[in-house]
């Protein structure tokens, strides 16, 4: 194979390899027809190919349409990035800061955001590339979104002297505006405005008049409000006193405590309160004449002064707080949180307090709700005792330790050594016939629970000498299966249990027979639902129904695990009392006949019956403020979180979440009573209770009509 140049030599560069050409650097001065020609033992062949080289790459120019674009929230922003070059440019779209929309769709230039969020406000770059070089250009979009400016007081009476602060803000937490105070004829001088908040030291006549908040988004969106300040003619001062109440107070650690400073005096006085000798911390809330220390700790005790301040001078008083220690209680286990020990010795358990105040209270129970035997004593140290020990004491016990606040508790186990003994399912004597599955279950009862293992002989064909087989050690069961059995599986077959008590072996026999003539028998059922659902504390009663099983042997079990220790069996009848959520699971009922062996279970799942949480659960606020009250259930969920007021109406413009948290803004004395949660889930319902209190004067409120669209009446 070979290249050559039509009407022309080939280019110096150029690589000829195997019928591939390579023209490296590549000028206009190679551009033509090229013919390559194919060589074979009894025939040849050409064909031709035209290399063009263009004179000029031209480097890409770049434009986006629109230049910029603003759209309300929710609507679709599309820009369209155009292009020039050669040869033609790639075209790629990114977002200057921050990830790009998830939803947002670029193809053949084009960037679409259907559903423009506030998020998605951003400068947008489009870069245009080729082999002549690259052009990056940016655009912005702009999301807008209404807004509502809200002013606390539409109307204020101010005394001439005093002080007085105008506050506004938006409806929106989402968005974060530039708020500006203003007045035709400008700001009187000293005001100060911070963040929507304008404050007027030593009000004049000159001061009243209209005051406008206006609100400015980053998008340049801009929405007003009005107040209007009225100055009282200068009316006689009298010095100001303070009185705390209470003088002095105890306050429970990690609880609130409150003291309220009463002021009089003309105009009026401003309260400051200040702790002697220290600052006030992050736990100290201070609502006007109010003074509120949360979750109190030791180190707040000490001497809390009211300053009162006016025009006529200065009062004070204080109140002296201390905090009454308390934490919860802290426990240890002594000489050990397990003992193993033998029937007939003694032990016991010692539930040491290393920590609480007050003082706890220590109790002592046995884990499951079990009872205790008679061979237990419990003492007021806080020690258990275990005399004369039979198999009834082996088991978890539970120290509980109370006080103010809370409870804590800590497990002991005793494990008592008793030697090893054997539960055979389904029998030790098997009857199958040829080709049947059957199953041998081993389970070893005793303290420790016991290392199981089967043993059997087997011969590998027939006429050899048979050998030993041993099965897998297991802890506390086993289960050998053999599957389609022979005549040549007919034989004992042993289970060994072993602890440091000593060890046991059982035999099962076995007898595989030919099958004459089908079994008439009808196999075994458990009476009731294959599922049931019951509560913690229940008993619970279930019956194997072995009608038509001929000298059926029955058996109760539990898959991955043991039946609860308080069971009891009688007949084909498994009641086991106090049930508990960690006995949920699959019990299994096992039923043997000489012919056959049969199993069936039932599921058993517990519910638990919901609780609730509220917090808090006594709320003291000023008119104009906010109060958040949140409900939390416990137990078996989903549940639907429902607010209500006893003995009223729920605040119209109050919201609540369908995760227990109910709020109300601009709360006033209407909003005063009690407040009930009501949780309901698949388990039951619940309810809890929060005590709201508004307290002060209630400030001028702006009314906005509200047109109802069903009867065109219009609302304030």
């Amino acid at each position: 194979m070979s290249w050559s140049k039509v009407g022309g030599l080939m280019p110096n560069k150029a690589i000829d390899q195997n019928g591939v050409l390579v023209i490296p650097n590549v000028r206009p001065e190679d551009g033509g027809t090229y013919e390559c020609y194919g060589y074979g033992m009894f025939s040849m062949d050409t064909d031709r190919a035209t290399l063009r080289v263009s004179a000029q790459q031209v480097k890409p120019t770049v434009r986006i349409e629109p230049t910029f674009q603003t759209v309300n929230e929710f609507e679709t922003a599309e820009f369209r990035c155009v292009t020039t070059g050669r040869p033609a440019p790639t075209v790629e779209w990114r977002r200057g800061t921050g990830s790009m929309n998830p939803s947002a769709v670029v193809s053949g230039g084009f960037l679409r955001i259907q559903a423009a969020l506030r998020s998605d406000e951003a400068q947008y770059f489009c870069k245009a590339s080729n082999v002549a070089g690259t052009t990056e250009v940016k655009t912005i979009l702009y999301v807008k979104s209404d807004i509502k400016v809200i002013v606390r007081q539409v109307a204020i009476i101010a005394p001439i002297g005093s002080t007085e602060q105008l506050i506004c803000y938006i409806d929106d937490n989402s968005v974060r505006p530039t708020l500006i105070w203003s007045r035709n004829g400008g700001l009187p001088p000293g005001s100060a405005q911070v963040n929507g908040v304008l404050t007027l030291k030593n009000i004049q006549p000159s001061f009243a008049g209209s005051y406008v908040c206006t609100a400015i988004t980053p998008n340049g969106d801009k929405e007003t409000g009005t107040t209007t300040l009225t100055v009282r003619p200068e009316i006689e001062t009298t010095l100001p006193t303070a009185t705390v109440t209470p003088d002095r107070t105890t306050i429970t650690q990690g609880t609130t405590g409150t003291i309220r400073c009463n002021v009089t005096g003309t105009p009026q006085p401003k309260i400051t309160w200040s702790k002697s000798r220290e600052q006030l911390t992050t736990r100290h809330q201070v609502e006007g004449e109010m003074l509120r220390i949360t979750n109190a700790q030791v180190e707040d005790h000490g001497v809390y002064i009211c300053r009162a301040e006016n025009t006529a001078g200065i009062g004070q008083d204080w109140a002296t707080v201390e905090v009454e220690r308390r934490a919860k209680p802290k426990l240890d286990i002594y000489p050990a949180i397990s003992q193993t020990i033998k029937t007939g010795e003694i032990a016991l358990f010692h539930c040491r307090v290393m920590g609480g105040e007050p003082p706890p209270t220590v109790t002592w129970s046995r884990a499951g709700g079990e009872t205790m035997v008679s061979t237990i004593d419990t003492m007021e140290n806080g020690v258990i005792m275990f005399k004369g020990v039979t198999e009834e004491e082996a088991g978890d016990y539970i120290c509980t330790a109370t006080n103010e606040m809370g409870s804590v508790t800590a497990t002991a186990t005793l494990i008592i050594q008793r030697p090893p003994r054997i539960v055979l399912s389904p029998s030790k004597k098997v009857f199958a016939v040829i080709g049947q599955r059957v199953s041998l279950e081993c389970t070893g009862e005793g303290g420790p629970i016991p290392t199981v293992q089967w043993k059997y002989e087997r011969a590998p064909d027939s006429g050899h000498v048979p050998k030993q087989v041993e099965g897998a050690l297991s802890q506390g069961s086993v289960t050998l299966t053999l599957n389609a059995v022979s005549k040549s599986d007919s034989g004992n077959y042993y289970c060994t249990a072993n602890n440091v008590a000593g060890s046991v072996t059982e035999t099962v026999q076995l007898e595989v027979q030919e099958s004459d003539q089908p079994s008439m028998e009808t196999g075994v059922t458990i009476r009731g639902p294959k599922q049931r659902t019951v509560k913690e504390g229940e008993t619970v009663t279930i019956e194997c129904d072995t009608t038509g099983i001929q000298n059926a042997v029955v058996r109760w079990r539990k898959r991955d695990g043991l039946v609860p220790p308080n069971h009891l069996v009688r007949g084909v009848t498994l009641t086991i009392p106090n049930f508990q959520i960690v006995y949920s699971g699959e019990y299994i009922c096992s039923a043997s006949s000489p012919v056959k062996n049969y199993e069936t279970s039932v599921f058993i799942i517990v519910t638990v019956t919901p609780s609730l949480t509220i917090s808090p659960a006594i709320v003291e606020t000023k008119a104009g403020g906010t109060v958040q009250l949140r409900c939390q259930p416990q137990g078996t969920g989903p549940f639907i979180i429902e607010w209500l007021k006893v003995d009223g109406v729920l605040n119209p413009f109050a919201t609540q979440t369908r995760y227990g948290l109910l709020e109300i803004r601009q709360v006033t004395a209407a909003d005063t009573g009690r407040y009930r949660c009501l949780a309901t889930g698949r388990s039951g319902s619940a309810d809890g209770f929060a005590i709201v209190y508004v307290t002060g004067k209630e400030h001028p409120i702006e009314l906005y009509p509200l047109k109802d669209l069903r009867n065109s009446e219009v609302w304030a």
